[in-house]
């Protein structure tokens, strides 16, 4: 008899982002994202027929048949003791927290759906049941970076103690681990590919001026692919194929945009000793966080919705009947494909080097949930962090403030189909400043508006250079025909084509 097991890494809040540390992060991101594998090698030594159906950022679905004189239940038992370390090669995912269950597979193809989310269901449930922090062992000190794993006095940098989980995720952080990942996933030769250690290689460029050391940090999610995937993915193979579709259109466009700093000459992409400036923090399934330069943060985006356009496709098999209704369950006449481009939204965070990261990723989430708000589209929602000193918890009223008298707050959001136009028009409006466009003109206009003082609008409307007023018209025409447009002006002013001293 055939069963599934499903299995997630989970409480990644607590294994990947409890630190401000990068090696930690870094390291804790490329353990979950290689356990799912190993999970896999795993089934296959110990069961028969093993496939994998979904393989996503920290868990995976299979399908697989005991052995002779096995259990499903011996299958499960060895995987939760492979993950909590038993496996002599294999001792560092025991400070993650894992959620293993099995069900067996039904002979109805159409109770897939069902034994999916029951599956799911089971998980979670585990997960509400057991602790929130794997503790394998009973420690001395407190940690020095997570400020709550217990640590030993044999394991310290400079003056802080480290815990063995920090001290395990560190290590798998190597140079060598980061190679493999890019290599694995695009193809390009490892002795093409050096990256920059930390966020402060990684930001630091005078030539920037005003953007020295100030960093950008995306957060990209799959707009409701859940709902997506209950609706169009019935059976085990159209379920793999979606996770095939996302996967291979995850790393196509990974690709282009390492492929893009590689041939770049500008000196925007790489230090001056070659060095990538890009840190992928979290990869795979429906979710992405990149951390690159703050000059580089909208380009980012711009090359990931381009390509995501294209790339990020699935192919749907529906049947085309002679009178020409479309069946999804195949009867007679041709099958054929038909496409579904997956939507995104996006938080994107401009901020210090030197910034909290784990708040930051935060935030960039719960403005990614913004745009994913009661809407099925692509959209960015951003951030200039230095101008949300006062913002509080509630981000969305905050938000609307701001629009006040200028606009609607969904105006405030960015369409990623007009990302690339928006560069250019405010490339080409720094370009022609002069004469008679400093920024305070924005904060003026903006003040004068808000005061709804007419005269005021159009004497420093008039003001204006023609050249100016064209590219501002087409600009407003991109960000909705709304007057957030200044908002929009006055927030992305430096982080477009580089800041100003």
């Amino acid at each position: 008899m055939e069963y599934y097991l499903r299995v997630e890494g989970v409480n990644l809040g607590n294994f990947v982002y409890d630190t401000n540390d990068l090696p930690t992060i870094r390291g804790g991101g490329l353990l979950l994202l290689d356990a799912v594998a190993k999970v896999k090698e795993k089934l296959e030594v110990i069961a028969n027929n093993v496939h994998a159906i979904t393989q996503g950022a920290s868990w995976g679905l299979f399908r697989f048949t005991p052995k002779d004189n096995e259990s499903p239940l011996d299958v499960e038992e060895s995987i939760v003791g492979f993950l909590n370390g038993d496996d002599v090669d294999n001792r560092d995912l025991k400070y993650a927290t894992f959620v293993v269950n099995i069900l067996p597979v039904v002979s109805d193809p159409k109770k897939f759906v069902k034994i999916k989310n029951q599956l799911a269901a089971l998980n979670h449930w585990q997960q509400m049941e057991a602790p929130s922090l794997s503790f394998p062992g009973q420690e001395d000190e407190v940690c020095g970076f997570s400020k709550v794993l217990p640590a030993t006095p044999d394991d310290k940098i400079g003056n802080d103690f480290m815990s063995k989980s920090v001290k395990a995720r560190r290590n798998y952080s190597k140079d060598q681990k980061r190679k493999d990942f890019y290599v694995k996933r695009t193809e390009i030769s490892a002795e093409l590919l050096e990256f920059t250690s930390d966020f402060t290689e990684l930001s630091s460029d005078k030539e920037q001026s005003t953007l020295h050391h100030k960093m950008a940090v995306i957060y990209i999610d799959g707009n409701k692919f859940g709902n997506f995937q209950a609706n169009k993915c019935k059976n085990e193979e159209s379920q793999n194929r979606f996770d095939i579709s996302v996967r291979e259109g995850q790393n196509s466009i990974l690709k282009h945009i390492i492929q893009s700093a590689l041939d770049d000459e500008t000196g925007r992409w790489q230090t001056d000793s070659g060095k990538i400036r890009l840190e992928t923090l979290l990869w795979g399934g429906d979710e992405i966080i990149w951390v690159v330069p703050a000059w580089l943060g909208l380009n980012v985006l711009d090359i990931f919705y381009q390509q995501a356009d294209t790339k990020i496709i699935f192919k749907e098999k529906v049947v085309i009947t002679p009178t020409g209704k479309k069946k999804r369950k195949k009867k007679s006449g041709k099958t054929v494909l038909k496409e579904h481009k997956l939507k995104h939204a996006a938080g994107l965070i401009f901020c210090n080097h030197k910034a909290p990261i784990h708040r930051i990723i935060q935030l960039a989430k719960d403005l990614a949930e913004l745009a994913k708000k009661n809407t099925d589209k692509n959209l960015v929602a951003y951030q200039v962090l230095e101008s949300f000193d006062h913002a509080g918890k509630n981000l969305d009223m905050w938000r609307s403030r701001r629009t006040e008298r200028l606009g609607k707050l969904d105006d405030l959001f960015v369409s990623p189909d007009n990302l690339g136009e928006v560069i250019a028009g405010i490339e080409d409006l720094k370009k022609q400043r002069s004469p008679g466009f400093p920024k305070r003109k924005m904060y003026q206009i903006i003040k004068a508006i808000k005061d709804e003082n007419e005269v005021s609008q159009k004497k420093l409307w008039k003001k204006l250079d023609d050249s100016h007023k064209e590219i501002l018209n087409k600009l407003k025409e991109l960000f909705n025909d709304s007057n957030v447009m200044w908002l929009h002006l006055v927030d992305l002013w430096d982080y477009v084509g580089g800041g100003e001293s």
